[in-house]
């Protein structure tokens, strides 16, 4: 041990005098460079001195767990350690006993984690993989730390430390109630996610299936082989949560906040989730985060989504007591596919169909504007009255949750921008970079990750995450010191 400590000693004097006498000639940022590089190699030695003063967890000649099992001593054992200032090999004091697994004490006591990576590297590693491809990752951090990391190493970690998101989400701690606005906002939605070859198995087109059941099992397994293509998407479902301020308004307040002349609260404590695990498992993870936030159903609940008929019968299953709100801007998406079958794309008549159909929509008239489209369909060719017929069964199956006059005077939010901007933010920036298709299980572990590092709970949830190891990896150890036993 003294060895080490003269080492860390010399090694900062050389720090010292490297900037008292070499660097004189430098500039700043070789400067600031050879420091940085300098006090990784000093952190490396110190890490090695803690270790050397923790010894090699030799309890004696036998060790005896929390069930009471004896081990006898077997011999030292040494595992690799890497940490963010370079690998470091642990000797382990490792204890033995035949039909059992071995027992290495300094291991708990180190609280050492399974894999090699140090918990630190880890969650860096993690962090930067929910950013950037594993490649990419990796090199930052062999440019930064001096030490390599394959990029498939980090999207191991990945998948590894996600085990515990699902069950951190249940039981972390809801925000400080006094933090909170008054209106408690669930939304949901849905973004594709481009599939490796083989995730995916597409059904049979319609057309082929009386053929199909016509040929042999052997041809028709070959046949499904072959729609394996990648470049599918598989769905996945967003969902988030988050309170807001009333905000009352009129009808003709909105036509100008449509024109970019109004400000709008902003969310509080947003927490948004993903998974391909299906729109199920979606809505409950919703209904959880709804509940934490307000147990006793004491908050006014509005849910905002677009039309999607499954959605939102998931939302009346889950949250019964919320009043469901199709995002306006969906709305408006339908009319200027209307506006285009009656005036030409770009023009000042299609404008005008469009606000004076909105200015009805906003006074709760969503009867009249489905009356009014009926009647005109019937001048129209086959072709318009088939795309004008598509906005009219819109507006009749989302009606009853389109009267935004009610909405408005209660001070509620009509748009979903949170949730289409996390589908963005969550999904489509880091799962849509050039050239990617993932795995169900990848895409799921990304997600998962990214979800957390979205919701800036990356330190209390790798915090969670370390505990819940410690228990997998060393609950059966002994809660204390053991005494030497007798053999």
């Amino acid at each position: 041990m003294e060895h080490l400590i003269t080492q860390a000693r010399e090694e900062f004097e050389q720090i010292l005098s490297n900037i008292k006498n070499e660097t004189q000639n430098q500039q700043l940022h070789e400067v600031e460079k050879g420091i940085f590089s300098s006090l990784l190699k000093l952190g490396r030695t110190l890490l090695s001195l803690y270790l050397q003063s923790k010894g090699t967890g030799h309890k004696g000649k036998v060790h005896m767990d929390q069930d009471g099992i004896k081990r006898s001593y077997h011999s030292i054992k040494h595992r690799s350690y890497h940490s963010i200032f370079g690998k470091i090999s642990i000797g382990r004091a490792c204890y033995w006993r035949k039909g059992r697994h071995e027992v290495h004490p300094l291991d708990a006591e180190l609280n050492l984690p399974a894999v090699e990576q140090s918990y630190v590297l880890q969650e860096w590693g993690a962090a930067l993989g929910c950013e950037e491809p594993y490649t990419k990752a990796a090199q930052f951090l062999e440019t930064i730390l001096g030490s390599s990391l394959w990029g498939s190493s980090i999207e191991s970690i990945i998948n590894k430390a996600c085990v515990d998101v699902p069950n951190f989400y249940e039981e972390r701690e809801g925000p400080d109630p006094k933090t909170e606005n008054e209106i408690l906002v669930a939304t949901i939605d849905g973004k594709g996610v481009v599939m490796r070859k083989g995730q995916i198995v597409e059904p049979s087109p319609k057309k082929h299936r009386k053929r199909m059941r016509k040929i042999g099992e052997k041809q028709r397994l070959a046949e499904a082989k072959n729609t394996r293509k990648p470049g599918r998407k598989k769905m996945s479902t967003v969902v988030g949560v988050y309170t807001i301020a009333p905000n009352k308004r009129n009808p003709e307040m909105i036509l100008d906040k449509v024109a970019g002349k109004q400000d709008r609260p902003r969310p509080k404590n947003k927490v948004l989730q993903a998974t391909l695990k299906g729109k199920d498992e979606a809505a409950l993870r919703l209904k959880k985060e709804v509940c934490k936030r307000d147990p006793e159903k004491e908050k006014p609940g509005v849910a905002l989504m677009d039309g999607e008929h499954k959605l939102r019968e998931l939302v009346k299953t889950h949250l019964p007591w919320f009043v469901i709100i199709i995002d306006i801007y969906h709305v408006i998406e339908y009319l200027w596919i209307g506006a285009h079958i009656f005036h030409q794309k770009s023009t000042p008549e299609a404008e005008r169909w469009v606000k004076d159909k909105l200015s009805h929509l906003l006074h709760g008239k969503i009867e009249q504007i489905i009356d009014c489209l009926n009647k005109t369909s019937n001048s129209l060719s086959k072709g318009k009255k088939d795309r004008l017929q598509k906005v009219i069964t819109y507006l009749e199956n989302g009606k009853e949750h389109m009267y935004y006059n009610i909405y408005l005077s209660r001070g509620y939010p009509i748009g979903s921008g949170v949730v289409e901007g996390a589908c963005k933010n969550l999904v489509k920036d880091r799962m849509e970079q050039s050239g990617m298709q993932w795995t169900k299980f990848g895409a799921e572990a990304l997600l998962s990750m990214r979800s957390i590092q979205v919701n800036k709970m990356t330190g209390e949830y790798w915090k969670y995450h370390i505990s819940q190891e410690r228990q997998r990896l060393y609950s059966g150890c002994v809660k204390e010191n053991s005494d030497e036993l007798a053999a």
